[in-house]
């Protein structure tokens, strides 16, 4: 993520978990974009191996669930009216600021 993704308006914190969450999906769907991810000092690939590619897939189901999980919890009445989950995370903090 660049640091403009993590640089995110005071009092609305929970972005970041949408950021997150957004950003992990892209790497754990697009083969292209994870070729191009090196580590820090540039020597090789971050996702060398498939056990990698794997690991990136179930930490976005962590993230993507936790994002569910505060949505829920901000707006338990939600899913009654078949709201969108999408970035109600986002926008449930800023009512709440």
């Amino acid at each position: 993520m660049t640091y403009a993704d993590l640089a995110v308006p005071y009092g609305v914190d929970l972005m970041l978990v949408d950021r997150a969450r957004a950003h992990l999906r892209l790497v754990a769907s697009s083969q292209i974009y994870r070729d191009l991810l090196m580590v820090p000092d540039g020597s090789r690939p971050i996702f060398d191996k498939p056990e990698k590619v794997s690991a990136v897939q179930q930490l976005y189901s962590e993230v993507d669930q936790l994002a569910q999980d505060i949505f829920k919890e901000l707006d338990p009445n939600g899913r009654l009216f078949n709201l969108p989950y999408r970035s109600e995370v986002l926008a449930k903090t800023i009512q709440l600021g």
